[in-house]
């Protein structure tokens, strides 16, 4: 049922699809929320069900965060972030007091996410958000930094994601 489902919402998007008139629809699936759990408002996917969206993804030549958005979710399971998040695949800087500064590259369709799960320098995953709910800027530009660190909280370890959750003004690098 999910691969028909999902197989044709991407056939009907096709490869034309865009972040901005498409995402809806694949928000209305649940999608993002695919490996969540029920109880935590998900859809209760696994990570067999994972894999048949993210290769439909590619078979229809999706050009949407669909996996990205589903891991960072799972990724941010617990800490009170919501929205579309997306994934990070560097982060450089530091830690301090639970504070991270520096800079994040690789963001995958950063623009209008309103986190990135980036993996921590110090091991386990940071969780960036912007201070106003969203990260802004060139949906082309992939590196983000960190500046003025506001305010921080750490999330509960669960298993093998243990996350750090930060939450902080993101600018587009220059």
């Amino acid at each position: 049922m999910l691969r028909d489902t999902v197989d044709g919402v991407f056939a009907e998007l096709g490869d034309t699809a865009t972040l901005s008139k498409s995402w809806p629809q694949i928000d209305e699936l649940g999608l993002p929320a695919l490996l969540l759990p029920e109880d935590e408002g998900g859809f209760g996917g696994t990570w067999q069900d994972a894999l048949i969206v993210f290769r439909l993804t590619g078979f229809h030549v999706l050009a949407l965060p669909v996996a990205e958005a589903a891991i960072a979710a799972w990724l941010a399971a617990g800490t009170g972030l919501e929205g579309r998040g997306t994934i990070a695949g560097h982060a450089d800087g530091k830690i301090s007091a639970e504070r991270f500064t520096g800079t994040v590259r690789g963001a995958v369709m950063s623009e209008g996410a309103t986190f990135i799960a980036a993996p921590a320098p110090d091991g386990g995953t940071l969780l960036l958000a912007s201070a106003d709910g969203a990260i802004s800027g060139n949906s082309r530009t992939r590196c983000f930094t960190a500046h003025r660190p506001m305010f921080s909280n750490s999330a509960p370890s669960r298993g093998l994601r243990k996350s750090r959750a930060c939450w902080i003004p993101l600018w587009p690098c220059q």
